[in-house]
């Protein structure tokens, strides 16, 4: 995380950037547990520093794909324990990398700490959020591979 950009400093009329980050990649990110399972590459602690009427999370993911023909994942996004975004993503019969989009939120958010995460599982295969590793993807050395992450709190 060490090249990561993080910036917690932006306001704008009652919106606030509780916590902003380009999470670059090194490598790919493989999943495939079949069970739930959180994907701790992605988790992330914020705190606000007071009550939200509606804390957003909005994070693309590029190259995402999973590995088996004609089989699904399901990816969940939470703040702390609260579902804000159930995706899934489903295989043709050739592997098909794209970008997925989570967008949720969670209403009426105390004053603390809190933890968004991604959890997932798999039917069958491997889940690469994202797929990095080809020499199609490793070539061109800029731009770097990164997600977005922004959390701001609305009131």
């Amino acid at each position: 995380m060490q090249n990561d950009i993080e910036s917690n400093l932006f306001s704008n009329k009652g919106t606030k950037i509780l916590y902003s980050q380009k999470i670059f990649y090194k490598s790919k990110v493989k999943f495939s547990n079949r069970k739930f399972s959180e994907i701790n590459f992605y988790s992330r602690n914020f705190k606000t520093n007071k009550n939200y009427n509606l804390v957003k999370v909005e994070m693309c993911i590029p190259f995402t794909g999973l590995d088996t023909a004609e089989k699904c994942a399901r990816i969940v996004a939470y703040i702390d324990n609260e579902v804000i975004c159930d995706l899934t993503i489903h295989t043709p019969k050739k592997w098909l990398l794209r970008p997925i989009y989570i967008s949720g939120f969670s209403l009426n958010v105390n004053e603390g700490k809190h933890r968004f995460k991604i959890k997932a599982c798999v039917e069958s295969g491997n889940l690469y959020i994202p797929y990095v590793e080809s020499g199609f993807f490793k070539k061109p050395k800029e731009p770097k591979k990164f997600c977005s992450l922004l959390i701001t709190g609305i009131n």
